[in-house]
C-alpha cells in the first residue's frame, strides 16, 4: 500500500505537480486521518493513514489541475465548480466606544462581480462576520485575543472562518466546496493562527482520549450474575441425595 502511494506521488510529481503542494496534501490527509481514527477507535492503522494520505495528495492534484484550466473555461459550470477562483472579500471592524461589553460597527468589501454566483457566495460569507461582530460582539472579542504575540482567539476565528464558508457555499448550491471548507479556512489564517489553533487541537485531543480511558468501570466484574451465583454456592448443582451424603459418616452415623 506505501509503495502504491509513493508511485502515485511520483507520477503526479512528474506531471508537474508542485512539491510543496503535494506535501501539503499528503500532511493533511494522515492529520486527518490520524485524528478521526484517534477519537473513533483510540488507535491508529498506519496503513489505512497512508491510503487516505494518498487520496488527498490525488485531490490535491485533480485541484491544481483544474486551477490551471485556461481562462476560457468560464461557463456557468466552471464558475460554479471552481470556487478557489472567486475573489472573496473582506470585512473590516471597528470597535466602539463605552462600556465594558464588546460592540463592534462592521463594513463589508465583497470583491466579486455583482450578481454572479461568486458575488453571492462572498456577500453571504462576509455578512455572517459582520453579523457575529455587530450582534455577538464577545465572541468578535474573543476571536481577537491575544496574550503578547501568541493568538489565542485563532481557534474561534478558524471556526467563525469554517462556518461562514460553508454558509455561503451553502447559499450557492456548492456541496464540494462545502466539504473542503475546513481546508480552505485553515489556510486562509497567518501562520500563528495556524499553529496555535493545531496546538488547541491537538491538547483537545488529548484531554479527550485521557478522560475517556479513565472512565470507571459500570461493572465490578466480568462474571455474569448467575455464574457469581453458582460460584458462592458450590453445592448448588450438586443433587441432593448425593449432597446428603456429604454430613454422614463412612459407617452410616450421622
Amino acid at each position: 500500500m506505501v509503495c502504491a502511494v509513493t508511485v502515485i506521488t511520483g507520477a503526479v510529481a512528474f506531471l508537474g505537480f508542485p512539491a510543496a503542494l503535494m506535501l501539503t496534501g499528503a500532511l493533511l490527509g494522515a492529520g486527518t486521518s490520524v485524528a478521526i481514527q484517534k477519537l473513533t477507535t483510540g488507535h491508529v492503522d498506519w496503513t489505512q493513514t497512508a491510503l487516505h494520505s494518498g487520496i488527498a495528495v490525488a485531490i490535491f492534484a485533480l485541484a491544481y489541475g483544474l486551477h490551471i484550466l485556461p481562462a476560457t473555461a468560464t461557463t456557468p459550470f466552471w464558475n460554479w465548480l471552481l470556487y478557489w477562483r472567486d475573489r472573496g472579500g473582506r470585512t473590516d471592524y471597528q470597535r466602539l466606544p463605552g462600556g465594558w461589553w464588546p460592540k463592534y460597527e462592521a463594513t463589508v468589501h465583497n470583491f466579486d462581480k455583482p450578481g454572479t454566483l461568486a458575488w453571492r457566495s462572498t456577500q453571504v460569507h462576509e455578512n455572517l462576520h459582520a453579523l457575529v461582530a455587530e450582534h455577538a460582539g464577545p465572541v468578535k472579542w474573543l476571536a481577537d485575543s491575544q496574550i503578547g504575540p501568541v493568538p489565542m482567539g485563532a481557534p474561534v476565528t478558524y471556526t467563525l472562518e469554517v462556518v461562514g464558508r460553508v454558509i455561503g457555499y451553502a447559499a450557492v448550491g456548492r456541496p464540494h466546496a462545502m466539504v473542503l471548507s475546513p481546508f480552505d479556512a485553515f489556510a486562509s489564517l497567518d501562520l500563528d493562527q495556524r499553529v496555535m489553533t493545531v496546538v488547541v487541537g491537538l491538547a483537545g485531543l488529548n484531554i479527550h482520549q485521557a478522560t475517556r480511558s479513565k472512565r470507571p468501570h459500570d461493572r465490578l466484574s466480568d462474571t455474569s450474575g448467575d455464574a457469581r451465583g453458582r460460584t458462592q454456592d458450590p453445592l448448588r448443582d450438586i443433587p441432593v441425595s448425593r449432597r446428603t451424603a456429604h454430613y454422614f459418616a463412612p459407617d452410616g452415623r450421622e
